[in-house]
Formats: structure tokens, sequence, C-alpha cells
């Protein structure tokens, strides 16, 4: 019988036991470490906005970041097979582009925009207005976001866009051949862009930026 200390994951399940026969205690089991208060807001990005909404803001950054904790569990614990890791490629893709664009979608409901109107259109404009390093993004991060976007498009199960080749939208129309784990590089581009906005001093939405720097990491 395994001791719950050995295997973070064993943890989670429903008949998990300690060595010694006992059940595991809810305190016993794992659960993520980001918590809701590890989110602290310059006061550019939020003066404008309500107690509410800044609450609301803290909540989605904390449920996603734990989601992310989570996906980061299950390739360290579990042995995959090739589509399940390439199905944990789709959700972190998801996930981290989520939190990218709340980034964004929190600085402009601060200047009085609406984020639902030329959302990426008004991100540059402000971008061009602000110098080179915008959030501490380069242009090729902004470049990065483009491709991590089109990937997170691919919710949608399947592309029909006759610019593919029959042969070619055929493949990639399948999940496991877009998402291949394989291919690693767009993991690295996500969390290449979170860390540049959570994982260091110059981050205005957390004051924990070690923290961040442990989630994203894969070791």
């Amino acid at each position: 019988m395994s001791d719950y200390k050995d295997n973070e994951f064993y943890t989670l399940l429903k008949n998990a036991k300690n060595v010694d026969g006992t059940g595991i205690t809810t305190t016993q089991r794992w659960s993520p470490s980001i918590r809701k208060n590890d989110f602290t807001f310059s006061r550019e990005m939020v003066s404008k906005l309500s107690s509410q909404r800044n609450d609301e803001i803290k909540s989605n950054f904390f449920y996603n970041f734990q989601y992310l904790e989570f996906l980061k569990l299950q390739v360290l614990e579990l042995v995959l097979t090739p589509v399940l890791k390439a199905m944990i490629k789709k959700s972190y893709i998801i996930t981290g582009v989520s939190i990218i664009e709340l980034c964004f979608t929190v600085y402009l409901e601060n200047l009085g925009h609406d984020p639902k109107e030329s959302f990426y259109s008004k991100i540059k404009e402000v971008k061009d207005d602000n110098g080179k390093n915008f959030f501490n993004l380069s242009d090729n991060d902004f470049t990065d976001i483009d491709e991590l976007r089109n990937s997170r498009n691919k919710i949608h199960l399947e592309d029909k866009k006759n610019t593919i080749d029959a042969i070619t939208r055929h493949d990639m129309n399948k999940d496991y051949n877009y998402f291949d784990i394989s291919d690693s590089h767009q993991i690295e581009m996500v969390k290449a862009i979170l860390l540049k906005l959570f994982g260091t001093e110059k981050s205005k939405f957390t004051n924990k930026p070690e923290l961040f720097r442990s989630l994203l990491s894969l070791d």
C-alpha cells in the first residue's frame, strides 16, 4: 500500500489509504497551492473598477490557475496515452490563453473600454501607445499570442477552411494530430507569456512572482 506522501495524485482517489490502512483525510489530499489572495493588482489595473468586479477578476484568475496546476500534476504523476497527453496540452493552451486575455480585459475595462468590441485591435492600439514592452511583453510575444489564439479556437472540433487541402484538413481535424504532445512549443509559449505576466517583479497582477515561477515550471 502506497504512502500518500509518495504520490500526490494517489491522494485524490476516493479509496486512498495510509500505510496503516486508515483513510486519507481531507487535509492529506493534494490541493492546488494557488489561493485567491495570491493576486494583488497594481493601481493602474483596477483603480476605476468596483470592489465586486475586482473580486470577480481575482476569482477567475484563481480558478484558472488552479486548473493549470492540476494539469501539471497529471503530467508529472500519471502514465498517459498519447491521446490523453494531447488533450491535456489542448486544455493547457485553452486555459492559458483565457488567463492572458483576462489580463488584457482587466486593463481595457479600467480604461473605460468595452473589451467585447474589437478586443485585440484595441489591445494593439494601447500597446503601440505604451511602447515596445507593454505588460512586459514584446512584439514577438504578441505574435505568439496570435498563434495560441488560433490553437485555442480548436475548441471547435473541426476546421473546414477551404484553404487547407483535403488530406491535411482530414488529419488536422483530429484533435490528437493538432495537439500532438511531441510538439510542445505552444506549451512553452503559454508558459513564457504567463511568466512575464505573473512571474516577474514587474507583474501587475501579483506580488508573489516566485509562486508562479514554480507553478509554471514542469519540474
